[in-house]
């Protein structure tokens, strides 16, 4: 029980520490052991984290690495959606966003996540949405 989450945790440290090698290995277990398991609550995180650990360092990503973390977050979109897990869709579609902003595409990036931070009529000062608004600012002045 729990233990996928815990790899996705530990996934984290290794982010923090610069070892994207061991996050890509923990994130991908952590996924394997999801699916084996039915432990699909922390789903959307688990492949939200997974698309931020396969973009990395993104300058040395080439286009099929940065299309497959992609692929990753449209996937995190879609579970938290399913889910109804609103905080998690959020996070995802923060991570979604700021790779299409780094691509160009400022106007489908403030679409999307114009209107999952819109749902939001509370909590205003957590971190998760203030990163939203942050982002959306950033979509605005561009």
């Amino acid at each position: 029980m729990l233990v996928p989450t815990y790899r996705a945790l530990q996934a984290e440290g290794f982010v923090a520490v610069g070892d994207r090698a061991k996050a890509l290995g923990f994130s991908t277990e952590s996924i394997a052991l999801s699916n084996e398991t039915h432990e699909s609550y922390y789903d959307a995180e688990l492949h939200r984290l997974r698309g931020e650990i396969l973009l990395g360092k993104r300058q040395s990503l080439s286009a099929p690495s940065v299309r497959a973390a992609e692929v990753e977050l449209l996937y995190a979109v879609a579970i938290a959606k399913r889910q109804n897990t609103k905080s998690l869709e959020l996070r995802a579609t923060v991570s979604l966003a700021r790779l299409w902003q780094k691509e160009g595409k400022d106007k489908q990036a403030k679409r999307t996540l114009s209107k999952i931070y819109g749902w939001f009529t509370e909590g205003l000062d957590t971190p998760d949405i203030e990163r939203a608004k942050t982002l959306l600012d950033e979509l605005d002045d561009s």
